[in-house]
């Protein structure tokens, strides 16, 4: 479970607190151009910003966030170090982006980062990233102890808690397994956790009533993570079982990206099609079809075949799924013309 670090608004009602030099900066140019996905011009307004107010901490705080934007992980921890030393972080906040900074990195070499950082933001979802890396190192009983500490938390942070101490306090060490794969997915480390969470799946007995389930969630990540040969194995075992109650056409839909993956264009659509004809029925959830739409069409390399799988509808999600294929003209008619992500696509 990733957390966007776009989600700043609390991060900034608190630096906003205790801003130095005079009081707030005006940053709405920035903020502006951020919501309008016009990432090139709220660069540009940054610059000019930090030149003129360089120990501002909103202006840091989205100096921060431009350079997570472009993947520049160093440099968006060292702003935020730099702004932790300047604000004293009384909240935890700052310690807590640097260690999302570390889990959008993805990269092993920082599991410790977004430990360490976590702990010491002593924020619910902090203390659930360091028990994700203990997980990660094997440390189990390290992570128990932390995911106890927040299983009563409300929305997600609790309830993944409680969905991880389920799968360690099983008894069962495949599940035990399971919940380690689940750790590697959150902190980025994908092509450890799909084939861990596949070996672990395969071991449990065909009567375990979550399998199926969680057999078609990993089928999912992994041929969206570049390994449709684990996915399409999940999927055969998934027709010996049995799909999920009401959810064969999440199999069909992830079956189609496989397809996908592997060349087999024309196949896909073909899927997509029927399920589209059902969704018309109301056999199939029409959005979640949509949201499979355009994953599928994000798999693909060929624009023209991403417009086919896509399919004649205009929404975000089918507009992103194009402009990751590379079809950028296309997306531009299937966004809202009131998106931003339409706004985007205008001023590339």
């Amino acid at each position: 479970m990733k957390i966007a670090f776009l989600a700043m608004t609390s991060l900034v009602a608190v630096i906003s607190a205790t801003c130095m030099g005079g009081g707030p900066i005006d940053v709405s140019g920035a903020d502006d151009r951020f919501a309008e996905n016009d990432l090139p011009g709220a660069s540009a307004v940054l610059s000019t910003l930090q030149a003129e107010h360089p120990d501002s901490p909103e202006v840091m705080l989205r100096v921060a966030l431009d350079q997570v934007l472009a993947g520049e992980w160093d440099a968006a921890d060292a702003t935020l170090a730099d702004l932790e030393a300047k604000t004293g972080d009384e909240s935890g906040e700052i310690r807590f982006r640097r260690a999302m900074v570390a889990v959008q990195a993805a990269d092993n070499d920082r599991l410790d980062d977004i430990k360490t950082h976590g702990l010491a933001s002593g924020l619910p979802m902090g203390k659930l990233f360091a028990a994700e890396v203990h997980l990660c190192d094997a440390e189990a009983d390290d992570a128990l102890e932390l995911l106890k500490e927040v299983r009563g938390e409300p929305g997600a942070v609790g309830q993944t808690a409680e969905a991880y101490l389920a799968l360690l306090e099983s008894g069962s060490v495949y599940k035990s397994g399971l919940a380690e794969a689940g750790a590697l997915w959150s902190v980025g480390l994908r092509e450890v956790a799909v084939p861990t969470a596949e070996e672990m799946l395969k071991q449990l007995s065909d009567d375990e009533p979550m399998k199926a389930e969680q057999m078609l969630v990993w089928a999912g990540r992994a041929v969206t993570s570049g390994n449709p040969g684990a996915a399409a194995t999940l999927l055969a075992e998934i027709e010996v079982i049995g799909a999920p109650e009401n959810q064969g056409w999440r199999v069909q839909a992830t079956r189609a990206m496989v397809f996908v993956a592997d060349g087999q264009t024309a196949e896909a659509v073909a899927i997509l099609q029927s399920l589209q004809e059902a969704a018309a029925d109301g056999f199939v959830p029409y959005e979640g079809l949509m949201d499979a739409r355009a994953t599928a069409a994000s798999l693909s390399t060929s624009p023209a075949d991403a417009r086919l799988l896509a399919g004649d509808v205009e929404s975000v999600e089918a507009a992103r799924g194009l402009f990751r294929a590379g079809a950028t003209r296309v997306a531009r008619d299937a966004a809202p013309s009131s998106s931003a992500f339409a706004t985007f696509l205008e001023n590339r």
